[in-house]
């Protein structure tokens, strides 16, 4: 059996974990962005939608985001908001559904900028 053998030095070592880590902070950091716009293109379409009495649930509507995840939740504390919604899907579900194609398309172009 042939081995092969080869060293890497140190600063070689150093300078892939660096690139590495700078590649991953991009991809990171461009995926964040994207899921940022698209909450806050769904917060906004779905606002615009909501059905409004007095304009309480539309006002309650919000994103929390989060950073570790990357993620977002877009909804309301409202106690009537999950029948509004569940009742003909009312708002968050158009919203969320009209922004899922520009979301995807938003995605692949931040990853591919990344390569």
């Amino acid at each position: 059996m042939n081995n092969i053998k080869f060293t890497i030095s140190e600063t070689s070592k150093r300078n892939a974990e660096r690139d590495i880590k700078t590649f991953a902070t991009k991809i990171t950091t461009g995926v964040e962005k994207e899921i940022f716009k698209a909450a806050v293109n769904i917060r906004n379409k779905a606002i615009l939608v909501v059905p409004v009495d007095t304009g309480r649930l539309r006002s309650s509507v919000e994103i929390d985001f989060f950073k570790s995840e990357p993620s977002a939740t877009i909804g309301s504390d409202v106690t009537y908001a999950y029948p509004v919604e569940m009742k003909n899907r009312a708002f968050l579900f158009p919203a969320y559904e009209s922004e899922k194609p520009i979301f995807r398309k938003a995605l692949k172009k931040a990853l591919r900028a990344q390569r």
